[in-house]
This record gives C-alpha cells, sequence and structure tokens, in this order.
C-alpha cells in the first residue's frame, strides 16, 4: 500500500511477519452475536440473559453454550462495542447484579507501570498471575527494568499518538484528571479479556472540548499475551490492537456514541494504514465480501470490520482530510449523515461515492485492475447472486434481496455471438436505488454504463456489440440508510437490433470534461490519473516538470466519449512536482503532482 507518510519513530525491534492465508477463505452460518441477537429477537431470551451472554462473549466466551458460540470460534477484533452496549443498559439490569457486570468494566489492580518515552502513555501490567505479561524475565532491548513486551507496547503506542493526532489532525483523546496515575498520561492496561484482542472504555464525559456531549475520557485493555489469537510473534496483534483501540480514544473525544459499524470501520482501517504488512484485517474480509447484500450499518461482530474497505474505499477517493471531517461532523450528527455532510463539502454526494463503492467491490482478487483498492488483490472476490449464460433471461427477483446501503451481483455470460446485450431492473418502489451495468473485457479491462432509473425504479442499460466482452454485471445498489431488505426484479435480452446513441443512452455520458486529481498524490513511481470525455475527441495527455519540459505523453490519440483512468510509472525520473495536462478540443486543464522516493 502506498501508506501515508508516518511520523519518525525508530522501532528497536524488528518482528517475523507470519503471513495470514485465510482472506480469502468461506466463512458460514451466524456470528456469535448474531446468535445471541437473534435469540433475543425471537423472545427465547430475555434482556437480562442477553446482556450476561454479551458480558460473557467478551470475558469468558468458551463459558457460553456451543448453540451460541459455534465452531470455530475466534476473539473478537475490538470489545468496545459490547462494553458500550452494556453501559447503554445498565439501567436494565437488577442492581443486585450490576457490581457482576461493572466489576469486569473497572480498571484493574496492576503490580507494575511503565511511562512511555513519549510521554503520553502509562501502561500497566503484571509480571506474575492469570494477566502476566508474555515472556515477563524478558529485560534486555532495553534493559530497563520492564518486560521487553511491554517496552513495544509503549512504542507502539507512542507510534499511534504521533500518526494519528500530530501527523493526521485528530484530536488527542481528553485527559482523565489523574485516574489511574499521572494526569497527563492516557492508561493503557496488559489485561486479558480472552474474548477480544482488546477493549476502549469510555469512563466520563469531558469539558476538555467546549460544546461536545459526546466527549469521554477513556483508558484502553490489550491483551497480555495474545496467546490463543493464531500468532507464533504476540507484537503483531499488539501492533494493530494498539493503533485500533487508540483510534477509538480518539472518536470519543469527538463523540463516543457515534454509530459503533463507523468507528470500527475507521478503527480498522488504521491498523492497516498504520501496520501494513500485518494484514490482520484480511481475516474479516469475508464477512464483508461473501455477503454484500448486508447493510453498511451492519454490527454483527464480523461485518464492520471487514468492511474497513468503505473507509479505504473514501482515502483513496478523496484523500485523509474526508475522513477526519466526518468526525468533525460526527460530534453532532449520525454516522451516515456525518458522512454525507463531508461528502458534501469535498463535492460529491453519499449516494454517489456508495454507488462507486459498489463497482470497485467487484474489482478484486483476480479481477483486479491495478486502478482501484491498493490491495485489491489480495482482497476476495465478491458474492454474485447469480449468473446467466442463456438467453433471454425473464421473471428473475432477487436472492437474497439487498438491505438498506447494500448492493446485488448479477454476472450475464457473452455467448461470442454479434449482438448486444439490454438489460432491465425494476427496485422496489419502497426505497431509492441506483445502478450500474459493468462490461467486463479480457485483461481485466472494465467499462462502466449508468442505468438511468424513473420515478417507480424502472430503467435499462445496454451493451453494443457483446461478443466483444467476457460478461456483464448488473449492480443495483440500495440508496436508502436503514437495514430493511428490498427486493429487485430483472431481465436480460441478446438483440442484432443496432442502438443508436440516443437520449436515453447519452444519460450515462459525462456531460463536461474533466481532469482529476491524481492519486495517491503524493505517489512512489506510480499514480492514477482519471479524467472524462462527453464526446468524441482527440486527447493530449502530457507530463512536465518545474522547467516546463515534457518527460511523458501518456495519451495521444482519438478517443470515445466517457470515463478514462490511465496508470504512470515514474521509475526513472527523480522525487519533484510534476505537472499533468489534459488538452481536449479548447478544452485544457492542469494539475500538480508531487513525486517522492
Amino acid at each position: 500500500m502506498e501508506r501515508l507518510k508516518l511520523a519518525a519513530l525508530s522501532l528497536s525491534l524488528l518482528v517475523l511477519i507470519i503471513p495470514l492465508q485465510t482472506h480469502g477463505a468461506k466463512v458460514s452460518g451466524l456470528t456469535p452475536v448474531e446468535r445471541i441477537e437473534s435469540l433475543y429477537q425471537r423472545g427465547e431470551i430475555g434482556k437480562l440473559q442477553y446482556l450476561t451472554y454479551k458480558r460473557d462473549l467478551l470475558i469468558g466466551p468458551h463459558s457460553l453454550p456451543p448453540s451460541v458460540l459455534g465452531e470455530g470460534f475466534r476473539p473478537l477484533k475490538c470489545g468496545t462495542g459490547i462494553v458500550l452496549e452494556i453501559l447503554r443498559c445498565i439501567s436494565d439490569i437488577p442492581e443486585e447484579l450490576r457490581p457482576d457486570f461493572l466489576e469486569p468494566l473497572t480498571r484493574p489492580d496492576k503490580q507494575k507501570y511503565f511511562d512511555t518515552p513519549g510521554g503520553y502513555f502509562r501502561v500497566h501490567y503484571d509480571t506474575s498471575g492469570a494477566h502476566a505479561v508474555y515472556q515477563p524475565e524478558v529485560d534486555v532491548d532495553p534493559a530497563d527494568g520492564h518486560p521487553d513486551y511491554v517496552n513495544r507496547c509503549g512504542e507502539y503506542f507512542d507510534r499511534a499518538w504521533a500518526f494519528q493526532v500530530d501527523t493526521l489532525g485528530y484530536d488527542a483523546p481528553p485527559y482523565d484528571g489523574g485516574n489511574g496515575g499521572g494526569e497527563d498520561l492516557y492508561d493503557v492496561y496488559l489485561h486479558s479479556y480472552y474474548g477480544a484482542y482488546g477493549v476502549t472504555f469510555g469512563e466520563s464525559h469531558s469539558n476538555q472540548y467546549p460544546n461536545r456531549s459526546g466527549c469521554y475520557t477513556s483508558y484502553i485493555y490489550c491483551d497480555p499475551t495474545y496467546e490463543g489469537f493464531g500468532y507464533l510473534n504476540p507484537l503483531l496483534p499488539l501492533q494493530v490492537t494498539s493503533a485500533h483501540e487508540f483510534f477509538h480514544a480518539v472518536q470519543f473525544a469527538y463523540n463516543i456514541f457515534t454509530d459503533g459499524w463507523w468507528m470500527e470501520n475507521n478503527s480498522t482501517w488504521m491498523e492497516d494504514i498504520m501496520w501494513d504488512d500485518v494484514n490482520d484485517n484480511y481475516l474479516y474480509l469475508p464477512w464483508f465480501f461473501q455477503f454484500p447484500h448486508q447493510s453498511l450499518l451492519t454490527e454483527n461482530g464480523a461485518h464492520e470490520y471487514g468492511q474497513f474497505v468503505w473507509a479505504q474505499f473514501l482515502y483513496q477517493r478523496l484523500g485523509h482530510d474526508l475522513l477526519r471531517t466526518t468526525w468533525e461532523y460526527a460530534i453532532n450528527l449520525q454516522a451516515y449523515y456525518a458522512i454525507g455532510s463531508a461528502l458534501l463539502d469535498f463535492g460529491s454526494s453519499f449516494d454517489a461515492e456508495f454507488e462507486e463503492f459498489s463497482l470497485w467491490n467487484y474489482i478484486t482478487g483476480d479481477r483486479d485492475d491495478g486502478l482501484h483498492y491498493e490491495e485489491g488483490a489480495n482482497y476476495p472476490k465478491i458474492t454474485i447472486m447469480r449468473t446467466h449464460s442463456s438467453y433471454p433471461v425473464s421473471g428473475q427477483t432477487s436472492s437474497p434481496n439487498p438491505e438498506g446501503l447494500a448492493s446485488s451481483y448479477v454476472s450475464f455470460e457473452s455467448l461470442g455471438e454479434e449482438k448486444h446485450l439490454l438489460v432491465r431492473l425494476n427496485g422496489s418502489d419502497e426505497a431509492l436505488w441506483g445502478a450500474n451495468l459493468i462490461g467486463v473485457k479480457t485483461g481485466n479491462q472494465y467499462s462502466y454504463t449508468e442505468v438511468p432509473l424513473d420515478a417507480n425504479n424502472y430503467g435499462y442499460a445496454f451493451i453494443q456489440d457483446f461478443q466483444n466482452y467476457e460478461r456483464a454485471v448488473l449492480v443495483p445498489a440500495v440508496l436508502t440508510p436503514d437495514t430493511q431488505d428490498y427486493p429487485f426484479g430483472y431481465s436480460a435480452e441478446l438483440d442484432s437490433m443496432i442502438y443508436a446513441v440516443d437520449e436515453d443512452f447519452s444519460q450515462n455520458l459525462p456531460r463536461d470534461f474533466a481532469l482529476m486529481q491524481n492519486f495517491p498524490n503524493p505517489f512512489n513511481a506510480r499514480t492514477v490519473i482519471s479524467y472524462q470525455l462527453p464526446t468524441f475527441c482527440r486527447v493530449q495527455l502530457e507530463v512536465y516538470n518545474l522547467l516546463g519540459e515534457k518527460v511523458a505523453t501518456l495519451v495521444d490519440g482519438e478517443q470515445n466519449p466517457g470515463y478514462r483512468t490511465i496508470a504512470w510509472e515514474a521509475d526513472d525520473l527523480p522525487s519533484g512536482i510534476y505537472f499533468y495536462r489534459l488538452t481536449v478540443r479548447d478544452f485544457a486543464r492542469t494539475r500538480a503532482m508531487l513525486l517522492v522516493k
């Protein structure tokens, strides 16, 4: 990944990277969280048992009935959501039982503590007993009276502060007034919960940032050994957990009541930005790519972590400032509206970006073209709802139905006949829809056609000369922000009639010439440039250095109307500022980009 530039911090330990090979594995059945919630919704357990199961999933998962825990249990990525839910529902618990729920959520007493070199954290730990840290007797790097595992923990949290607060510009977590020791130090406890990598606990409202009703102090638990988490080297899960949980602490400075799915999307994405080589987040990708019909708003203990690709998508499309702006809006708005407001500030909209996001999610695995997700080749492939290889296709309905802020994928295979493909869609009248048709050619070459929909959510689109394609993929997306499911119907046929570029078709083309900002920017050797053409025309796309010398010609020829993307490799050029210029008829636009090697 072309990573954001981290603040300069030296790490004194080289760790062995253990590749994770399960990111493409199929997942089946319900998560433990879904099982517990299903039992409660069906009336088979009451609220107290529901909360008890949630608590036990966090602090002692193997005490749960097998019917709840399921097979192959893996610790939760994060226990923060469960803790917040228990605290919200504490009044539903009989007073005499509340200590059983609150005691596991309080700050534990520890044998020792370590103040980190960066001056921001106090790490509390044990060297003996049930919560003793990994290799408590190893104290060589440095030999300072603290186990090396504790030193590494301190380094990782110092790095998280330097990157998230100092480099990215987020607000720091509010001070806790001396709770845990040290008024100006943030407390991290190496304490095992067995059921989660880590937890961030909201403690009390803070007035450090005025007019923020959801601004809360907090403290963090990280596991002291990560035994049983599937790693030979416990420093790897400690690395990603420090990034993940500290970003929750940052989020609590804005609004602790922000939707949990957006919190987890962001914190899991932050792991990938800060610790790109660990890829623990890959373990959760199947829960997103295998279930594209599930809402963006889903919180089931797995989907919200695999959905870090939504934050990654927004970052690649519009940059990190967009993500930080969403948190500024989240002080007073729910996540959906905070994201939408930020997107408006950046010249886009939630609906437009979600439709584009649904297209990107098809182009992963061996479908990757190198122009979308930076690590898309490593992601699983999205589940195709249905594939058709005989025509006409008629009377088809969705199964499963996509939920609000979710999508479906229907594939139509080319038969090699010299005909054109016409696809019709009819979405439920109860939802707002968007839809696109992806044309797939050999070598992972893609074209995109919007399916314009009328007031009744009916529309159609076509691909001319379908024999030149391997397949086409219909991608209907529900833009209504809820978790209800909405059906759609569709049909398709092959026709030898020549479709003219009429008014309906022209709706799918850009209205104006445009040259977009390259991504990533700054970049190291490789970047991607996008532009759009409303008509057939001659196109020149050239790159110049600061002296005005042309160093590359990327396009010089006639092109059809549409949306274009081209990659530029600058391996042989030195670092510096370069300009790329699009010239089309009487339109000319120049943008700057920064090459950093």
